[in-house]
């Protein structure tokens, strides 16, 4: 299975962090999507795409499955306590007859989002900017 992992120290407490992540998902997709097989939509310009709740462990991860024509998506948000605050990570795991070509295909673009999502979502926390 291929895999892209990225990984961002923050200063503040892995409860902080999760209370964001619901925050932000509810404010992105209602009240009751923050919790295992909730099926939501996300817009990207004209076009809709659907995911999954997969996983969730409250305090600790989620997992956003999507699904792709024989692919499948696990995006998988993490938070650990570290020394100075914590550590998030944010691992992409391609399941699937088409998984390496996606991967081969999408590896180095989907790391630069990951990397510059997680980092956004870090500063926003740190500074606290509200989520919209």
């Amino acid at each position: 299975m291929k895999e892209i992992k990225v990984e961002v120290p923050t200063r503040a407490t892995p409860k902080e962090v999760w209370n964001a992540w619901r925050k932000k998902h509810r404010a992105e997709h209602g009240n009751g999507s923050f919790k295992e097989g909730y099926i939501g939509q996300a817009n990207f310009g004209k076009k809709a795409a659907f995911f999954e709740m997969d996983k969730v462990e409250e305090g600790k991860s989620f997992c956003i499955l999507w699904k792709a024509f024989f692919v499948k998506l696990f995006f998988t948000h993490s938070v650990e306590q570290s020394n100075k605050g914590s550590m998030i990570s944010y691992t992409a795991r391609f399941k699937g007859f088409f998984a390496p070509i996606v991967y081969w295909k999408i590896n180095k673009k989907l790391r630069g989002q990951m990397k510059d999502s997680i980092t956004q979502f870090v500063y926003a926390l740190e500074n606290k900017i509200p989520f919209r």
